[in-house]
């Protein structure tokens, strides 16, 4: 559930039978089928792939569940296994050298397990004409959440110049619904 900071809430509903969340948005499940898979897998490789093999456990009591999880993305097994078929420059030492003065605009949740939003603030600083929004109650993507994002955005690209309006933010919390 990539986008869901309800979990303990949906699950009850799940196990209690309800499917209505899951039916009428399976993107809580199921990632988006915009996502592209090869560019992600391009720049995770090209960022943080120098995982060493002798680093990976493959022996022991874990070794299927490393193997298991390893065909999943992002896990080092899988990212060493990658490497073999998937051809990606290695960045390196480049990665954290991005300076630019480009309008940009950066929105994470103070939930996010991707891009926590202590590392957007950091790259923030490095971005001379930065703006970056953290949406509280909100995992990976605000964007995915309504249509607040989405007009920040809109308006960010009409006049990357201006800091958007958030007033729409307001509406955003961090808080657990708890079932009844």
């Amino acid at each position: 559930m990539y986008y869901n900071t309800q979990i303990p809430l949906t699950l009850h509903k799940i196990l209690s039978g309800g499917y209505n969340e899951i039916i009428n948005n399976p993107g809580i499940v199921f990632l988006l089928q915009e996502f592209s898979n090869g560019l992600s897998l391009s720049i995770i490789l090209a960022e943080y792939s120098n995982f060493k093999d002798e680093d990976i456990p493959l022996t022991g009591e874990y070794a299927a569940y490393v193997k298991g999880c390893g065909t999943m993305f992002f896990t080092p097994y899988f990212l060493n296994n990658a490497k073999k078929v998937w051809t990606v420059a290695d960045l390196g030492a480049t990665e954290n050298s991005i300076v630019s003065d480009v309008p940009t605009l950066m929105f994470c949740g103070d939930l996010d397990h991707v891009c926590p939003p202590g590392d957007a603030f950091e790259l923030s600083k490095k971005l001379k004409n930065s703006y970056q929004y953290v949406f509280p109650g909100v995992a990976h993507s605000p964007i995915e959440v309504g249509m607040c994002g989405l007009m920040m955005m809109k308006e960010f690209i009409d006049n990357p110049s201006k800091a958007p309006d958030n007033s729409c933010m307001k509406e955003f919390r961090t808080e657990f619904v708890l079932p009844k």
